[in-house]
Order: structure tokens, then sequence, then C-alpha cells
């Protein structure tokens, strides 16, 4: 599968608490937020996806930028700090054209195996220009 990463801010030394934001799965799959607002007019209709960046994120670029600006360091699932975490973003090799074929089909054939004939949300599911995959719901 792959390892999940985290972005922690907010960190207090002395508790050890903090406030922890998913930005994906080992480079292969991102948290995409596609950043639509709670509807004031009618608040009771609430809101599809509210990026807590307070801007969208909707590629690896979206990442370097907000991360690059932003106090926080990055972990992996099992707790280790990633030393250079804009560095690890940089690194990270787009997939080649037939990667993306290949994830794309093993992709439909998760949903044509699923016994729920799971299919996703319109907008929750992309692939940024460098053709990094992205999902704008939770995962694990």
């Amino acid at each position: 599968m792959g390892t999940n990463y985290y972005w922690r801010d907010r960190i207090c030394t002395p508790c050890g608490r903090y406030d922890e934001i998913h930005v994906g799965k080992g480079g292969a799959l991102f948290r995409g937020y596609r950043h639509v607002l709670l509807n004031t007019e009618h608040p009771d209709w609430g809101y599809s996806e509210h990026s807590p960046f307070d801007e969208p994120v909707l590629s690896r670029s979206d990442w370097l930028r907000i991360l690059a600006g932003r106090p926080g360091e990055l972990y992996d699932e099992y707790g280790k700090r990633i030393p250079n975490p804009i560095g690890w973003l940089a690194a990270l090799t787009p997939p080649a054209p037939e990667q993306i074929r290949q994830q794309d089909a093993d992709r439909a054939a998760e949903r044509a195996a699923s016994r729920w004939q799971f299919e996703p949300e319109a907008g929750t599911e992309w692939r940024d220009a460098e053709g990094f995959r992205f999902y704008a719901r939770e995962f694990s």
C-alpha cells in the first residue's frame, strides 16, 4: 500500500498536543481540498469540503507553496519526523504515462469488484498537471 504522511502544526511542546492534517500516502496519492465554503445564505445546507488552509489544495505545487510558508512539521503515520518536508515533496517523481494507465485501470477494476459498486462523487478524484493522484475525501 503506502505510508500516510501528516502535517503537524500548533505543536504544544509542554503537553505534546498538535493539530494534524493529512497530506497523502507515500507520494502516490495526495489529499486534496476543493475548498467549498459554508453557504452563508443557507447555513443549514453546510459545505462539501473546507480546506484547513483557507484556500484550495489541488496539486503537488499547491502543497509545496502552502507548506513552505507554514510553521509545522511533516510526520509519517508511525511518528517518524521527515526532516526536510519541502525537499521530500519536491523530490517525488511524477508517475510515468504507463504508471498512470495502470493506476487508472487498477482503480477501475477495484470499483468494478466492489460489493457496493462504489462510485466516487463527481470531483472527489483527479490528477494534477504532473499526473499525481488526488482524493478530496478522508482515506487511510
